[in-house]
């Protein structure tokens, strides 16, 4: 009140001269009635009460916190089960050895089936080779620089589906030697996509070419070819290879291809073509050796602790690291008042793979619930995707970085108990990441130095 005072008081002074100029120049009723007007107002003003902001504490300090210290705990887990058919228009091919997920073997296996139109073979139609041609996409990891090896198996059984669906893990037995092997230096960039050409045993394709001069059932009729030719592996070769392809489940990426020609005195190069079947049976099975890596803990079980303070993810074998931050709530419950205002996650990329396992431009964020749910991707304020921001640093390699914003998530896990609580998992999103291998620093990782940064006011009353 020390500045009201003084207020009022040179208010007084004023008046009192207002008054005595008045009473020189006016009457003494106008001079009486002008100075009780102004007494009023001057009682007014001292019995005005002061007025605060009621959104600022008078007696508070409130600050602005930033942290980045807190550290995540997650764990690496892998499903018990995969299926490598239904749904997916690929089949993967191929060997990649790594030194931190391990060695993946992947082997399609497949029917043929009959051709739209048989050809008329004479006597003067004569056997040339056979091949199965296989036409792999752009999609590949791995090492392109060394050949790549491939072998094709006759099927000894029939394929059994479960409920028209098959897994990673099914087996089927083959003849016990191939049929043709090939070795190719596969070039993902050329204009055309790339192939490989892998001849088969004369035999066979003698056998099949007599058959179709002949007009036999099984040229004809699409359960007694099968019946026949139950289906081809296609095994890598894994001694020197290190590439992952993918090849599209389409009769113009994958087909077995029978030529002959006519002696008719003349050149004449004739070819009938049995395409890829489009039933169910086809899928990749997949064999998995993590002895030796530094995910060993997945060799025969399919959750371990998280190694190194890192995050994990590898799209085709559906690995992938479940985190979160146990230390949040015992951190910020004696904060009374403390209020969350932004919590950004930022992610680090490990280096150590780039040349073979580009950085995918899209990387998503899902909630992993207790009951095993996943929810998501994550979205925004705008309810938009989050998709990382992928901050490149194309200059050093080192400073590559993906951005999310978790504050509801951090949120709601103050508030949470043992049955509501979630964890995070990242998955790559974008098209062509089917291939997708990818390791992060986890927060509290002092190396590749990812972070959780939480912005909060905090009201400090003492």
């Amino acid at each position: 009140m020390q500045h009201e005072s003084k207020s009022l008081s040179l208010l007084a002074i004023a008046a009192q001269w207002l008054c005595a100029f008045l009473y020189k120049t006016h009457s003494v009723s106008i001079v009486n009635k002008s100075c009780g007007i102004l007494l009023a107002v001057l009682l007014a003003a001292c019995n005005k009460e002061v007025d605060y902001i009621n959104s600022i504490d008078p007696i508070g300090n409130t600050n602005i916190v930033e942290l980045d210290s807190l550290t995540a705990i997650g764990d690496v887990y892998v499903p018990d089960s995969l299926s490598t058919s239904a749904g997916l228009s690929y089949f993967k091919m191929g060997f990649l050895q790594d030194t931190v997920y391990g060695n993946v073997l992947c082997e399609p296996v497949f029917r043929m089936t009959v051709p739209a139109e048989l050809p008329e073979l004479t006597n003067n139609s004569i056997f040339d080779s056979v091949a199965l041609i296989i036409k792999p996409d752009r999609s590949h990891a791995g090492d392109t620089s060394v050949p790549i090896q491939l072998a094709v198996y006759r099927l000894a059984e029939d394929m059994q589906a479960t409920n028209s669906v098959f897994y990673a893990h099914h087996r089927f037995a083959t003849d016990a030697q191939p049929l043709g092997t090939s070795s190719f230096l596969y070039m993902p960039y050329r204009k055309d996509n790339d192939s490989v050409r892998v001849v088969l045993a004369q035999a066979f394709g003698e056998s099949l070419f007599d058959m179709l001069r002949k007009k036999n059932i099984s040229t004809t009729d699409v359960s007694s070819f099968q019946s026949w030719l139950k289906g081809f592996a296609v095994r890598t070769l894994s001694a020197n290879s290190n590439l992952m392809l993918e090849v599209p489940k389409t009769d113009s990426a994958i087909v077995l291809r029978l030529y002959y020609h006519n002696d008719v005195g003349r050149p004449d190069k004739q070819e009938v073509s049995f395409p890829l079947s489009a039933s169910v049976y086809g899928y990749y099975a997949m064999h998995i050796n993590r002895t030796t890596a530094v995910l060993s803990g997945l060799q025969q079980k399919t959750i371990a602790t998280a190694p190194r303070q890192q995050l994990f993810h590898q799209t085709m074998t559906e690995l992938n690291t479940r985190f979160s931050f146990p230390a949040l709530k015992e951190m910020l419950k004696n904060m009374a008042g403390a209020q969350i205002i932004n919590a950004t996650l930022q992610l680090k990329p490990i280096q150590s793979n780039l040349v073979q396992h580009a950085l995918p431009t899209t990387l998503n964020l899902y909630y992993y619930h207790t009951d095993g749910y996943l929810e998501g991707p994550l979205k925004d304020a705008n309810d938009a995707t989050q998709t990382g921001s992928l901050q490149l640093d194309v200059l050093y390699e080192k400073n590559s970085q993906y951005s999310f914003d978790i504050t509801a998530y951090i949120k709601q896990e103050l508030l949470s108990n043992s049955f509501t609580t979630k964890r995070l998992m990242i998955k790559a999103g974008g098209a062509g990441d089917a291939l997708q291998q990818l390791s992060m620093g986890m927060p509290g990782n002092t190396q590749y130095t990812s972070r959780l940064i939480l912005t909060y006011v905090s009201y400090n009353n003492n």
